[in-house]
């Protein structure tokens, strides 16, 4: 009864089902390449639940002579070495070369999981068969040769070229593969090897019989190197006289099943660079401020928003013209007059000089003939003060008691209008624009707080009538700040400075002729990054003289470009000379010191127009520019002297045969990290 009950309880449990893990192939690539009778195989291949230490990798090939059979791959004659490799828990990976006289036309993998076992599993697997058609391509390695940082010593490097996987993932399966380089020479470009590099890069010949260097190549080491490693550095330097050499040369030797595969091998120097510029000084100094008030004299308008205007540009409260005292038609040349004497007096202290103009009155029309007559006082002023040397009058800065309307186009270049007039919704609808020279004025500190259910914001530095006077009714003038300082800062102009108006608003200044030389065949690389907002610009020499068509606009006499695009421009026009200079925003740079109260306490800040605020799209012109005396030009523009059009080593120090100086590194910074090793050592070069 006992023996019932267990055999009852053994027949009613389930049975749980084994679980089959099948292999995954991470890499399962092959070739058999004709012209080395070998066939290549690499293999990295895992498994969830793990391999038994005995399992292995076998392969079965067939040729027109039948199948081989499967076969274990790691225990087969190679052609080539084949290290050992681990590749972690549940893997098996390595590499194997097979000597296969004739084409295999099928190729199979499969994983046998104990050697005593029966049980595999077939391993999706990827074959091509490279035919020998005396291409280059047509070898499963290649060999070139690279220089180091001076230019004197050559690395030799083999490259595997095998289709579908990449050179550095041969390496790390443990291909090795030994190559030779017999007597080294050197000598330039030729017509051969020129026309070889757009379907052969790195410049490796080979023939069934062997390709010489050319005859006029001067040797340099009779030294023969092997190796098995997949780079050697010559065992010796190329001697001086060979520094205008463009290339070396060597006959050198593959290894492969069908024997020895003799070619020539090329190394061709790195382009050499050399600082474009050394700097450029920006001359930038204080302006001596001619202050002028205008307003009425018989009446009061607003004394609060006149004690606010006059405090904000830092002046006396006694007009220097009187808008109400000065027949209409005679108040143009009264202001100008005014502004003129002033510029003559001051001018001999030697000082350039701007001016501070609060413009104090009721009429809130922008077209009312007072803002009629002192726009027109300023054109009169500066009409001439531009062209001048220093000492001259660089600009104006002019607040408002309203907000202005667009200021005219050969105004709005020399004066900072302020309160500027905000854009109606219909002109906003209808595309118009700020005038953008003039957004400067509503500066808002960010310090805004709550009190209360009040939420107390900043008044605008430099306010209109209304704007002010509601604050301060609200929150008081204490809480309106003061201005503590002002400066005034623009470039210095020489007899011999040239200045350019270039756009709505902005200015080029060259300075005493500082040139840029070079010749045709030299190359340049512009490094943005460095200098995302340079003021570095160039200009055609007067007597460059435009091909015969051309449409470019550059050969007017104010065009003005920023320095990045000489590389393409030189690239394309090959001058010898090119003027620098300084390309400004605006002809100069107004900055303050203001504080203002929030909360009981005080809260400083600076500021400058128009370069130091924060315009819509986030960015911020910052007014450093205004403030160094000189941009290293050479820090952002590097000039290749010679070998421009050779290939490049990156930063990370990946030779890129298809990245030539001149073109790929135009618009980029050059950061080549070079090769280093001793005469004859070995070593692993990054060679994706």
């Amino acid at each position: 009864m006992f023996l019932f009950i267990i055999l009852l309880a053994l027949c009613g449990c389930s049975k749980v089902p084994l679980q089959r893990f099948f292999p995954t192939a991470d890499i399962a690539v092959g070739a058999w390449f004709e012209r080395e009778q070998t066939l290549f195989l690499f293999y990295n291949v895992s498994i969830e639940d793990g391999f038994e230490d005995d399992a292995r990798i076998e392969v079965n090939y067939r040729t027109d002579d039948g199948e081989s059979g499967f076969v274990r791959v790691d225990t087969q004659n190679s052609v080539h070495t084949h290290l050992p490799v681990n590749c972690g828990t549940n893997h098996i990976c390595g590499s194997q070369s097979l000597a296969v006289t004739k084409r295999a036309l099928e190729v199979e993998l499969r994983v046998r999981y104990t050697e005593a076992g029966r049980l595999t599993d077939p391993i999706p697997f990827s074959f091509q068969t490279v035919e020998s058609t005396g291409a280059v391509s047509d070898l499963s390695a290649t060999l070139y040769g690279v220089f180091d940082e001076k230019n004197v010593v050559v690395q030799w490097r083999l490259r595997h070229q095998i289709p579908g996987i990449l050179n550095e993932t041969v390496r790390e399966l443990g291909l090795k593969r030994e190559f030779r380089v017999g007597n080294q020479s050197y000598g330039p470009r030729f017509n051969e090897e020129v026309s070889a590099r757009p379907v052969n890069p790195y410049g490796f010949s080979y023939s069934f019989s062997q390709i010489p260097c050319p005859s006029d190549f001067v040797p340099f080491s009779q030294v023969e190197l092997s190796t098995q490693e997949p780079a050697k550095w010559a065992e010796e330097a190329l001697p001086t006289e060979g520094s205008a050499a463009a290339l070396a040369c060597a006959p050198a030797v593959l290894t492969s099943a069908a024997g020895d595969i003799p070619g020539r091998v090329l190394a061709l120097k790195n382009p050499e660079t050399e600082t474009g510029f050394g700097s450029l000084s920006t001359t930038v100094r204080e302006t001596n401020q001619l202050k002028f008030l205008l307003s009425p004299c018989g009446r009061t308008i607003s004394s609060d928003h006149l004690d606010m205007q006059t405090q904000r540009l830092l002046m006396d409260r006694e007009p220097d013209v009187c808008l109400d005292r000065i027949d209409l038609p005679t108040l143009t040349t009264r202001m100008s007059s005014t502004f003129n004497a002033a510029l003559d007096r001051e001018r001999g202290a030697g000082q350039d000089l701007s001016l501070l103009i609060a413009f104090h009155h009721d009429e809130p029309n922008p077209n009312s003939v007072w803002h009629q007559a002192l726009q027109q006082a300023l054109e009169d002023t500066f009409e001439f003060e531009s062209s001048k040397s220093s000492p001259r009058g660089v600009g104006a800065y002019v607040f408002d008691s309203y907000s202005n309307a667009k200021l005219p186009e050969n105004l709005g270049r020399r004066v900072l209008w302020c309160p500027i007039r905000p854009l109606t919704e219909e002109e906003r609808d209808a595309g118009e624009q700020s005038n953008e020279s003039q957004q400067v004025c509503p500066v808002l500190p960010n310090i805004g707080v709550t009190l209360g259910a009040v939420d107390l914001g900043v008044v605008p530095i430099f306010a209109e009538r209304s704007v002010y006077l509601d604050f301060i009714r609200d929150f008081g003038v204490r809480n309106a700040g003061t201005m503590q300082q002002i400066w005034v800062r623009a470039p210095l102009a020489t007899p011999e400075t040239e200045t350019i108006e270039v756009g709505q608003f902005a200015v080029a200044t060259f300075f005493d002729g500082e040139v840029l030389s070079t010749s045709a065949e030299q190359r340049f690389s512009y490094c943005a990054d460095l200098a995302p907002q340079s003021p570095l610009a160039f200009r055609l020499q007067k007597d460059a003289v435009a091909p015969e068509g051309d449409q470019s606009g550059l050969f007017e006499p104010d065009s003005v470009l920023p320095l990045s695009s000489l590389p393409d421009i030189h690239r394309q026009y090959q001058f010898s000379n090119y003027d620098l200079g300084l390309l400004w925003d605006f002809p100069f740079l107004f900055s303050f010191q203001y504080e203002t109260v929030v909360s009981g306490r005080v809260r400083a800040f600076g500021g400058s127009v128009p370069f130091g605020i924060d315009r819509v799209e986030g960015d911020q012109y910052g007014s450093e520019i205004w403030t160094l005396d000189s941009f290293a030009v050479g820090d952002v523009l590097l000039k290749c002297a010679r070998f421009c059009d050779h290939a490049t080593f990156d930063s990370a120090g990946v030779y890129n045969i298809s990245v030539a100086f001149d073109i790929g590194y135009a618009n980029r910074c050059y950061r080549p990290k070079y090769p280093t090793g001793g005469f004859g050592s070995e070593s692993a070069p990054l060679d994706p």
